[in-house]
This record gives structure tokens, C-alpha cells and sequence, in this order.
């Protein structure tokens, strides 16, 4: 790796990220610029081949071709999972598709990735699981809430950690 670099983190995957002049780039394990150093953040990890940056204040996507791939219009992203992406403009989280369409409305105080087809929001303090349609499938009534896996996520309800299944049934311990 060339000594031109104010900063080079340790590698992820094929990549790591560089600095210079407190802008950021990414090399391969070779050493050669993959992107250059021109964005003011570089998400860590490409998740199913795109990473977010972050340019003139703005988030857009890049593919590990370093080509800009969804424009710079977003005040926040979280990384691409099964096909959508969430991200935030004017203080409200929507989906995105790899091809850079909207596809779930602006309507969310917080969203995370979806996993096993379902994503976990909050609207009003209050977590709930919306489908890829955009359909709130369990309703928002958890204090907080975890990813599916494996059909099950954990939620708190009244200061109480438990599970529920994809239909939304609880299966709380005693």
C-alpha cells in the first residue's frame, strides 16, 4: 500500500477504507484505489454489492465498482438486506429498491433492514413489523424490537423481553 494515505483502516472483506485530506476512499488488498478519496463518510460493509456515502452532506449509494449508483438526496441510510435499503429525508425513514425507487413511504421515526422479509419500525415511541409492500403486519405496540430470525423476533412490551412469531403471537416467559 503506497505511503500517500493520512489513514488506512484494517480491511473488511476486500476493502478498506482510506483517508486523505478528511475525505475517504476504498483500496483493495492490492492496494489499488478502488474509490477515491472524495466522500465525507464511507458506510464499513457492502451488503449485497452496494455501501452508503456520504457527499456534499448528503447519503446516495456506491457499488464495490465504486460507480455512484443512487444519487446524494438522503439526510441517512442503513444498509442494503433482501432488496431494499431504509433511509431517512426530512426527519422521516422510508425504503429504497436497488434501483433507487421509493417503495415504502417517508413515514417512520426509525426503521432497521429487513430480515426474513420483514422490517421493524417505529411510529409515536412505538416498534412494529411492516412487509415489502409496506403493510404493517404486526402493529406498532413494542417499547422495542428486534430482527426476525428464524421465524421469531424479540420485542419489550411493559418492560418485558419476550418473543413473537411472524402472525404477530406472543410467547412470553413467565
Amino acid at each position: 500500500i503506497p505511503c500517500i494515505y493520512d489513514n488506512v483502516n484494517w480491511f473488511q472483506g476486500n476493502y478498506a477504507i482510506v483517508e486523505k485530506n478528511s475525505k475517504f476512499g476504498l483500496i483493495n488488498r492490492e492496494g489499488k484505489e478502488i474509490v477515491p478519496c472524495i466522500y465525507e463518510v464511507i458506510d464499513w460493509l457492502f451488503f449485497e454489492g452496494y455501501t452508503g456515502v456520504k457527499k456534499n452532506g448528503k447519503w446516495g449509494f456506491i457499488d464495490e465498482e465504486g460507480k455512484e449508483v443512487i444519487q446524494f438526496i438522503y439526510d441517512s441510510t442503513h444498509c442494503f438486506n433482501e432488496g431494499y435499503a431504509s433511509v431517512t429525508k426530512n426527519g422521516k425513514w422510508g425504503f429504497i429498491n436497488k434501483e433507487g425507487k421509493e417503495v415504502i413511504p417517508f413515514i417512520y421515526d426509525d426503521t432497521y433492514c429487513f430480515n426474513e422479509g420483514y422490517a421493524h419500525v417505529t411510529k409515536n415511541g412505538k416498534w412494529g413489523f411492516i412487509n415489502k409492500e409496506g403493510k404493517e403486519v404486526i402493529p406498532c405496540i413494542y417499547d422495542s424490537a428486534w430482527d426476525f430470525e428464524e421465524g421469531y423476533a424479540r420485542v419489550k412490551k411493559n418492560s418485558k423481553w419476550d418473543y413473537i412469531n411472524k402472525i404477530g403471537v406472543e410467547y412470553w416467559e413467565d
